[in-house]
């Protein structure tokens, strides 16, 4: 509908205001389950926590307050795993990292994932989630590549894991498929 032709009486502005209103109400009313992380707890899933985010575009049509309240929702939860000691799958930064609504989380995440000039599994989750996003990992390899003959035996198997495993790390098929929920399909 093209509102411009209504324009001029305030009236039918006041009415049309009303009426997208009571559609983002309904909208948000039907989001409203994906509100809750706290069903996730004690272990992430990650097909339900995939699930439960929205395609940058879908997030941008939801109310401001909506938009908010899973922001900290979303932010509550991740303190809470933190908490708790959980390791943050690589999938779940990755669908938190993709997505520009949730830039307020992305330094928290790289935080959790470590400091990759002092822990060698921290930089191996760095190149992954860069392959991931599509950004600029050479440096982060020439580092791994000059450590790879002083690798520990738990950090030769997470290297194994992320890198050689078939389904797994940057062979993980479900982050090139991707996890998003995008209510204008």
């Amino acid at each position: 509908m093209n509102k411009s032709w209504f324009t001029k009486d305030p009236k039918t502005l006041d009415m049309l205001k009303k009426i997208e209103e009571h559609n983002l109400g309904i909208k948000d009313a039907y989001y409203e389950s994906f509100l809750s992380f706290d069903q996730l707890l004690p272990e992430p899933r990650l097909t339900e926590f995939g699930n439960q985010l929205f395609s940058n575009k879908g997030f941008s049509t939801m109310s401001q307050n909506y938009q908010a309240q899973f922001r900290k929702n979303l932010e509550e939860y991740l303190k809470e795993l933190m908490l708790k000691d959980i390791d943050l799958p690589l999938e779940m930064a990755y669908s938190i990292l993709s997505k520009t609504y949730l830039s307020s989380l992305h330094s928290m995440i790289y935080d959790w994932v470590g400091d990759h000039k002092t822990n060698r599994i921290a930089l191996m989750k760095k190149i992954v989630l860069a392959i991931f996003l599509g950004e600029d990992y050479k440096d982060f390899s020439r580092l791994l590549n000059g450590q790879i003959n002083q690798l520990e035996r738990d950090e030769k198997k997470y290297f194994k894991e992320v890198f050689l495993t078939e389904r797994s790390g940057i062979r993980d098929e479900s982050i090139l498929s991707g996890y998003c929920i995008d209510p204008t399909q």
